[in-house]
């Protein structure tokens, strides 16, 4: 009897022990993916930490040992979908795929059926699988499940169909988990829905959504963040007034302190939303003052460059402006803006130049000042009392009275100027007038001869023999001879600022076609001025009927019509005169499309389209190897094509200023002349091979190897020419340099020009956008 009862109580003790053992297992399980869970709840980074990894890992070790060990158990299942979320959060996705799949298959009566099926879901949008997982949250929420479950599937419906740009489709789902989801969910779904608002143009119900989160006492960070919403949405909104009370009372509170530099931002915002620009101007400045070198400065000067330039149209304080943000601080978004509007307003003067002087007659490319001066100290000291003298002008001028005194120390600050003793003051004045226009040639106008001509005023003096006889004039009125310097000063100093200006190099000045769309472009989608954007396509289309530019300016010309002016009519007007004048233009085939005319297949539009593969390729992509490919496509395939001298010229401008290679841009460049010596591209490159054959015919002479004296020619683009002799390939290294350096002649500006040219065919379709 004894030992019955003993056997039966061993037999108890091991049930209780076994049940105990499992138990503890899934409970450590639980244990580790809760604080696995709390790590990444507050992880933002999107990249797992090794605390995450350890506990998550930890989980799944347990989980699976319960499985293995207890089968039978009635935690099994717990412990596979456990095991399915870690791998999740472990962002092993497959695996997590495979475990939800088998606890869905193996487990259909779970209590935890609907969170399987809800992170199985949550697993294929993680693996970018959108229309699977848009699928399972769909039917999820139509099984009607428990609150928490049916509220987040809501909320992941409306992600997905906010990254399908479907933003009023998306507003009910969030409402949905709002209203039935728990509260740090209910925060992230108010954010997502008056961001949606916000997306929709609907700013003011944006606004209220932002103004709700506060409803659901979110932490201090967040609720700073949705107020800063709440008053940026106003702002946007156009209620102003009540932005400005919004971000004026975040101002004052305690706590922001490290807020208060981007809620002065806003308020200086603010007033140019509500049309107080100069309030707004003081605004900027102010902060760039108080904040300098930092991050907000960069912003406070880009604002301030915006203001000048789109407001007052003062270019010169817009640049000035511009060119400071990086200095504040290099490393920011704002000095990427600033240089590339600085850049456009520089394209902007250039284009408006190379027109006029193009108009005129000249061709070529416009010389900078860089190039024309080569004295750079002397050119700097030049700037520098230019920029004196009207800084200082007036105040200058007020001292020119009766007083002798006055006059002589006029006297003496003309002579410190010039950097000479008070005697010799005039030299200044003399190198004012000494300075030529850079754009001018000699026999234009003398500025010299132009003010000492007979056309001076009968009673005033020869202000700059004055100065040079380091003499007094007692009775002598100035004013005439002061306002004729101040005049000259500031011509002078705009022709220096426009011969400053490198973008004038980008554009040769007889492609008075190719600059007047180009400014086109910039009026229209830059500066936002379309207005002025028709004129010059009308210019284009009127003066330069058969230029390549004429079709494209004709489809922009309707495309405004239809987009900005609201005319169907012109806009139609203008597709049709398109396919009328131009049918074989790849913009007559965007006119037909869009007036619902079948379309025509034009050859040239695919050797275009190599083109502008290959200008992708070499500089966006910065790849020379992949822009030379695609040229010689058009060489390989469309020999007879009008582009195809222009391929091997661009073959050869890659070899040359790319790749480094001379001896294969010599070889591509004699090609080019060989094979279309009437081309304009030929003209290009002619001198500076004919120079190199001489150099290697003059060194293979020197050498006494009367065998290489002809010079090395191939017809082979592909294959980089056998220079064996040592003679030649040195006469080729030398004599390349001819590709750069310049000579003594009256060309000089023209080869610069062919040396700096970029490649490739006309600017990319824009199709108006």
């Amino acid at each position: 009897m004894e030992k019955k009862l003993r056997i039966v109580l061993i037999v108890l003790l091991l049930s209780a022990f076994s049940g105990c053992a499992y138990f503890n297992t899934f409970y450590n399980a639980k244990l580790y993916y809760k604080k696995g869970y709390e790590e990444a709840k507050d992880n933002r980074t999107g990249k797992i930490t090794n605390n995450e990894k350890t506990y998550f890992n930890q989980a799944v070790d347990k989980s699976a040992k319960l499985i293995e060990f207890y089968p039978d158990s009635k935690y099994v299942d717990d412990a596979v979908l456990l095991m399915g979320k870690s791998y999740y959060f472990l962002q092993e996705y497959i695996k997590a795929e495979r475990k939800f799949l088998e606890f869905i298959s193996n487990y259909p009566n779970s209590e935890y059926l609907h969170e399987a099926l809800l992170w199985q879901a949550k697993t294929h949008l993680a693996l970018e699988e959108y229309d699977v997982a848009e699928r399972e949250f769909t039917d999820l929420v139509k099984l009607n499940p428990s609150t928490k479950i049916r509220g987040e599937a809501s909320y992941y419906l409306g992600k997905m169909y906010e990254k399908k740009l479907r933003y009023a489709e998306a507003v009910p789902y969030y409402e949905e988990a709002i209203l039935h989801g728990q509260d740090a969910l209910k925060i992230d779904a108010a954010f997502a829905a008056a961001a949606s608002y916000d997306s929709l143009d609907a700013y003011l119900d944006a606004a209220e959504a932002y103004k709700r989160v506060l409803k659901f006492e979110p932490e201090l960070e967040l609720r700073f963040e949705a107020r800063l919403k709440h008053g940026q949405m106003l702002k946007k909104g156009q209620k102003t007034d009540e932005a400005i009370g919004v971000f004026e009372k975040l101002l004052g509170e305690e706590g922001n302190e490290k807020q208060i530099p981007e809620l002065r931002l806003e308020i200086a915002d603010a007033l140019r939303t509500r049309g107080d620009i100069d309030e707004a101007i003081m605004a900027y400045q102010d902060i760039a003052q108080e904040y300098e070198k930092k991050i907000t400065a960069a912003a406070a000067y880009f604002n301030l460059g915006r203001l000048y330039e789109r407001y007052y149209q003062d270019y010169d304080r817009a640049m000035d402006n511009y060119n400071v943000v990086r200095e504040e601080h290099q490393a920011t978004a704002w000095a990427d803006s600033a240089n590339m509007n600085a850049r456009d307003i520089l394209r902007f003067r250039a284009l408006q130049e190379v027109i006029q002087m193009g108009r005129s007659g000249k061709t070529g490319t416009l010389t900078t000042i860089d190039d024309a001066m080569e004295d750079k100290k002397a050119a700097e000291e030049d700037t520098l009392a230019i920029d004196f003298w009207m800084e200082n002008f007036y105040a200058i001028q007020d001292t020119v009275d009766s007083d002798t005194l006055a006059r002589h120390e006029l006297l003496k600050l003309i002579g410190r100027m010039g950097g000479f003793t008070e005697e010799k003051g005039g030299a200044f004045a003399d190198s004012l007038l000494d300075y030529k226009n850079p754009f001018l040639k000699d026999d234009e106008i003398d500025i010299n001869a132009r003010r000492r001509s007979s056309q001076r005023p009968p009673n005033s003096v020869d202000w700059f023999h004055w100065v040079q006889d380091g003499t007094f004039k007692e009775d002598t009125d100035l004013d005439t001879e002061l306002g004729e310097l101040r005049q000259y000063l500031l011509e002078k100093r705009e022709a220096r600022k426009l011969a400053e200006n490198p973008e004038l190099k980008t554009f040769r000045v007889e492609e008075v076609d190719r600059n007047l769309f180009l400014l086109a472009e910039l009026y229209r989608s830059r500066f936002l001025k379309p207005d002025s954007a028709v004129v010059k396509y009308r210019d284009v289309i009127e003066n330069y009927p058969e230029s390549d530019y004429a079709p494209r300016a004709l489809y922009n010309l309707g495309y405004m019509n239809r987009q900005v002016y609201q005319d169907t009519v012109e806009a139609d007007a203008a597709f049709s005169q398109l396919i009328n004048r131009y049918p074989k233009s790849t913009f007559s085939n965007a006119a037909r499309e869009l007036l619902g005319l079948p379309i025509i297949p034009v050859r040239e539009d695919t050797v275009k389209q190599i083109f502008l593969s290959a200008e992708k390729q070499l500089y966006d992509q910065n790849n020379p190897q992949g822009a030379i490919s695609e040229y010689q496509k058009v060489l390989s395939q469309y020999g007879d094509s009008k582009w195809t001298s222009k391929a091997l010229y661009s073959i050869g401008w890659v070899y040359e200023n790319k790749l480094d290679s001379v001896r294969l841009a010599y070889v591509t460049y004699d090609s080019l002349i060989q094979k279309y010596p009437n081309s304009e591209y030929a003209k290009d490159v002619r001198e500076k091979v004919e120079a190199v054959k001489s150099a290697i015919r003059e060194k293979a002479e020197k050498a006494q190897t009367p065998e290489l004296a002809t010079p090395v020619e191939s017809d082979s683009l592909n294959v980089e020419p056998e220079l064996k002799k040592p003679v030649v390939r040195e006469a080729v290294e030398d004599s390349v340099k001819t590709l750069s350096e310049p000579r003594p002649t009256e060309d000089r500006d023209r080869r610069r020009r062919v040396i700096q040219q970029r490649p490739g065919g006309p600017p990319p379709p824009n199709n108006g956008k």
